[in-house]
């Protein structure tokens, strides 16, 4: 099983989970911050306890962390907060303030993404549905940076940034077309961090 395939299928059991609550034009709401959550994720994971040892000297200091944070994570970005995606699952009734916490941990120009995604208003509505821990979980699980040879779990590759606009418009009959030129409008526009990440971040 190819990872365009793998991730095909993911796209289906998260859609699975929608179902009911979102309309299917709706679904690329929820999947395409969350996706990019994960992939950011996995990129801060190696340095993340050296970022948070350095981010709490720094401020200590009383000076701006923020060249010391970029040079250790060897990324334009950080993530200062002490949780990650796994960690924000630990207390299923704390899910959406973990949650937020951790988004509001990450650089201003990663914030600007989940701004323009919105993404803070998914996640309200994933928690009145029940459905935010449920679909967390699922991206932390299932979407990982390596795993190569599995069949359960996609794997990131710069690569494959087409396949996830590719696998979100073709399952649902062009119902995310509005969702997937968004996105790509991110992608593409100078004013909007996306493009800046493929170019300096490797971010699909």
């Amino acid at each position: 099983m190819n990872n365009t395939t793998n991730l095909s299928s993911f796209i289906w059991s998260v859609a699975d989970l929608l179902r009911g609550s979102y309309k299917q034009s709706d679904y690329g709401k929820v999947i395409l911050p969350f996706t990019v959550l994960r992939r950011l994720d996995c990129i801060l994971e190696p340095t993340k306890e050296q970022v948070l040892v350095e981010f709490k000297k720094r401020t200590s200091e009383g000076v701006d962390p923020t060249p010391f944070l970029t040079r250790i994570a060897k990324q334009s970005f950080y993530n200062s907060s002490p949780l990650d995606l796994n960690k924000s699952l630990a207390q299923p009734t704390q899910i959406r303030p973990n949650l937020l916490s951790y988004l509001n941990g990450f650089s201003s120009n990663v914030g600007d993404i989940f701004e323009k995604y919105e993404f803070d208003d998914q996640i309200d509505k994933l928690e009145e549905a029940d459905l935010l821990y449920l679909v967390a979980k699922k991206f932390a699980e299932k979407l990982a940076i390596r795993n190569l040879n599995s069949n359960q779990v996609f794997v990131y590759k710069p690569a494959t940034k087409s396949c996830v606009c590719y696998s979100l418009y073709r399952p649902f009959n062009g119902c995310f077309v509005p969702v997937y030129q968004d996105y790509c409008h991110l992608y593409d526009s100078k004013h909007y961090s996306l493009a800046y990440y493929r170019g300096n971040y490797g971010l699909f």
